[in-house]
């Protein structure tokens, strides 16, 4: 089930990302369509190289890879990558979508279950979601599971712009009191040139490392009472440690009264980007008597996730003042000063 929840997920997103990109030139595989910047952040506003990786989207199934890596050894737990395959999975007799999978061993020598997570997941310099077999991460004392796994759907990498992995980071988290350094998974593609991204738009914060970008507005409401629509913006990290981010003053078309609590949040790790989609309910914006996002005034929160206060709680790194970050969005919902 939350296989098929993810793959909704994603699936919306894209519909909703295509519909937003239209018909013109940029790359429709990514929330942007203007030009693109590499995991570092641009010289200026203006964008950079419209480079993208020479290499090709791989649909065929790989067959699995043997591992024996030990990944982790911490705290009694011991987690080992024992396999990776490209695996396509027929979902109905049209329809199928390829994933990237690897496979686990996971060992539990302490006097204590553990709840193993992978968490902080990037994919050449971009933040991703992974999803795991839940139940077989939280062993019992003594108990191994041989056959856990974590996977990644094509669908997602190929809405942020991504056609291969050649670099694959994440941490794995102990029953949130330990958390490990960053770990390297073999990547199945060859090193290529840096990955480029569709970030063109307009900056709405650059402070102290971080620098948030509105992309790309939805325009084209659907019918649905719960169908959301809204914003792609394009995090970028250098700030020296991971951090979470948050939006907490929103104002569209001159209007305030929305809900923020739920409607965005980032991770972003040390030198990584993500892109992010700040969403509304389409129901709330037509009863506010919106019916295309013309104009987004947001404000920002940024939280250390590496350095906690005497309290326990992350240490907040800075917050944006109200009515700051001010975008607008032409009819074709590009972002535009």
């Amino acid at each position: 089930m939350k296989k098929v929840l993810t793959l909704t997920l994603v699936l919306a997103l894209t519909l909703s990302l295509l519909t937003a990109c239209g018909g013109g030139s940029g790359n429709s595989n990514t929330p942007g369509g203007g030009n693109n910047s590499t995991t570092n952040p641009p010289a200026s506003d203006s964008g950079g190289s419209t480079d993208t990786p020479s290499s090709t989207p791989a649909k065929e199934p790989s067959g699995r890879v043997d591992y024996d890596q030990v990944l982790l050894d911490a705290n009694g737990v011991k987690v080992t990558l024992t396999g990776y395959e490209h695996k396509e999975e027929v979902w109905s007799r049209t329809e199928s979508y390829f994933y990237h999978y690897y496979y686990f061993t996971i060992e539990n020598n302490s006097d204590k279950r553990q709840l193993v997570q992978f968490t902080r997941a990037s994919v050449n310099g971009c933040m991703v979601e992974v999803d795991d077999y839940a139940h077989h991460r939280n062993p019992d004392p003594g108990e191994t599971y041989n056959d856990a796994y974590l996977y990644i759907p094509d669908t997602q990498l190929e809405t942020f712009g991504i056609t291969d992995i050649y670099n694959f980071e994440l941490r794995m988290e102990l029953n949130t009191d330990f958390i490990s350094e960053p770990i390297s998974l073999p990547a199945p593609a060859a090193p290529a040139s840096a990955q480029t991204f569709d970030n063109a738009g307009v900056v709405l914060l650059d402070q102290k490392g971080i620098k948030i970008t509105a992309i790309r507005a939805d325009h084209d409401f659907g019918e649905s009472y719960d169908k959301r629509s809204g914003v792609w913006l394009f995090l970028e990290n250098n700030s020296g440690g991971d951090v979470k981010i948050w939006s907490y003053f929103i104002k569209i078309n001159g209007k305030l009264g929305f809900d923020s609590s739920g409607s965005m949040s980032g991770i972003v790790a040390n030198n990584k980007v993500a892109f992010t989609y700040l969403s509304f309910k389409e129901s709330e914006l037509k009863n506010k008597g919106i019916n295309k996002i013309e104009e987004l005034i947001v404000s920002f929160v940024v939280d250390s996730l590496d350095e906690k206060d005497k309290m326990g709680s992350n240490i907040r790194l800075l917050r944006q003042d109200e009515n700051e970050g001010t975008v607008k969005f032409d009819a074709n919902g590009k972002a535009v000063k």
